[in-house]
């Protein structure tokens, strides 16, 4: 039970701080939202990544076997040079599917916070949550039936001028 209690937590939190929508594979930093927790009263402090995992990089690492993206809510302490460390598993879709879990274990040495975001979390004594979307390789985002929400919901593209 006490896993469930979690799990609604880092729903409710993911929600806050992100809203429910999938980002664009595109390997820029808007791709893996993440903020600080716990937040102030001012609400959450948005995090500043420095270095993320490529495209390719994702791509390399997708399940074998696998045929949906994934998604994963993790939430990191900070180390003082923006390496994470000690990460937690917060939810994932598809659920109970340990494949996504690895390979999004072997992506996490690939982020980097910026120092001010290293320094705040390691000053307030604060984590990172942030999510970490598995794509299929070539995909650029979710397809409505591959991920329900809350997890996401497709981003539809922007209109042309």
């Amino acid at each position: 039970m006490r896993y469930a209690i979690r799990v609604s937590r880092a729903f409710v939190v993911a929600l806050a701080l992100f809203g429910s929508q999938a980002f664009a594979q595109t390997g820029t930093m808007n791709d893996f939202p993440a903020s600080l927790v716990p937040s102030n009263l001012n609400g959450p402090q948005p995090a500043v990544w420095r270095t993320v995992p490529t495209p390719a990089q994702i791509a390399a690492v997708f399940p074998n076997g696998a045929t949906k993206s994934g998604y994963m809510l993790w939430q990191c302490h900070v180390l003082v040079d923006g390496r994470l460390n000690g990460c937690a598993l917060e939810t994932q879709w598809p659920p109970k599917d340990d494949r996504y879990e690895a390979a999004a274990k072997s992506l996490l040495p690939l982020f980097r916070t910026d120092a001010k975001t290293a320094r705040l979390a390691h000053d307030q004594d604060k984590q990172l949550l942030f999510s970490l979307p598995i794509y299929r390789p070539g995909s650029q985002s979710f397809t409505a039936k591959e991920c329900p929400p809350p997890f996401c919901v497709p981003v539809l593209p922007p209109p042309k001028p």
